[in-house]
């Protein structure tokens, strides 16, 4: 599955049923570890064999599985994006999606709907489209959208379609456990965030959205 595609892509056809976790079935569920991002922008809980990846952008933060008992893989991304202030929840989402129809071919939208994630409202929909050039491959993906400030944030997971019901429910788990920083971007040891004079005023189209 070409990753580089489904980093931005956040349908549903006839979902394949799967066996939750055998160990977990056996032993009850791990504990998994909490994972705090080294900025300190947010925190997630892993579910066990889920790991941290590096990616070229700093502001996307990817983990990955690889289950060895079905052969199959999965990934989670996480996005973080500066916002206007007072965007609403609604326009947030609607703007990503734009951008996913863009960039997935024969982009299939599901289930959609409001959530909530740690106390804050969030948008979760999920998706299938088609990998580019592999006609007969579809890829399957599910995402959550919710605003925390002036920051937003995309969490993506993405598996080959069919091979979702292996991973969804620590998916749940990683989304309820998902709690973003309340300090908004790191600041350098020693230097002071500029604060906006009486009556200045920021253009929002400068931001990124």
């Amino acid at each position: 599955m070409r990753w580089s595609l489904c980093l931005i892509i956040g349908c549903m056809l006839p979902q394949v049923a799967y066996a939750g976790n055998p160990w977990e079935e056996l032993m009850g569920p791990g504990k998994g570890n909490v994972w705090t991002d080294p900025q300190g922008r947010f925190s997630i809980n892993l579910p066990i064999n889920w790991k941290a990846q590096k990616t070229a952008k700093q502001d996307l933060v990817r983990f990955s599985k690889f289950n060895k008992d079905r052969g199959h893989s999965a990934v989670v991304t996480v996005e973080m994006r500066t916002l206007p202030p007072s965007v609403k929840l609604s326009h947030f989402a609607l703007h990503v999606e734009k951008e996913l129809k863009k960039n997935a071919r024969n982009l299939r939208k599901g289930n959609s709907g409001r959530i909530s994630v740690t106390g804050r409202k969030a948008q979760k929909t999920e998706y299938s489209y088609q990998e580019r050039g592999h006609a007969l491959r579809t890829n399957y993906a599910s995402r959550v959208v919710l605003i925390d400030g002036e920051r937003g944030w995309i969490i993506t997971f993405l598996s080959a379609y069919g091979a979702q019901g292996v991973f969804l429910e620590e998916f749940e788990k990683m989304i309820s456990s998902f709690n973003p920083g309340q300090t908004g971007r790191p600041v350098r040891a020693g230097k002071k965030r500029k604060k906006l004079r009486a009556g200045e005023m920021v253009n929002p189209e400068l931001l990124k959205y």
